[in-house]
């Protein structure tokens, strides 16, 4: 058995940033939809003192809002209602804290018209 995490489909986790920044953003047109666009920048230092940067695309695929009708505890915190590519997607997001202290949010996706998977049916719409 290892103790590494395993990430299953359909689901994810943010944690805090870690230095990335927001170094250009703008609209773009994907599959004739309209969406927002970010580059975002990270930069650390190797083991061995090197400085390394690497840049990444991320394209929104909805706006992230609060839970206004959070009932109980095992209610989701944040959703989204979103697309990716021509698929409508629902998101939910959990805040939570790890084994080790550490603050993140839990992700869970499916496709709106899909079947609930079995630990997703006491996710409130």
């Amino acid at each position: 058995m290892t103790d590494k995490f395993e990430m299953r489909d359909m689901t994810g986790s943010l944690f805090p940033s870690r230095g990335e920044t927001i170094v250009g953003q703008g609209p773009v047109k994907l599959f004739d939809e309209e969406t927002d666009c970010y580059l975002i920048e990270n930069t650390w230092t190797t083991p061995d003192g090197q400085q390394r940067t690497m840049h990444k695309l991320a394209v929104v695929v909805g706006v992230y809002s609060a839970n206004k009708q959070k009932r109980n505890e095992n209610d989701s915190d944040h959703f989204v209602n979103g697309m990716i590519g021509d698929i409508p997607i629902m998101c939910w997001g959990r805040e939570k804290v790890s084994k080790k202290g550490t603050a993140y949010t839990s992700l869970s996706f499916k496709e709106k018209d899909s079947q609930p998977r079995a630990n997703d049916d006491d996710i409130p719409l």
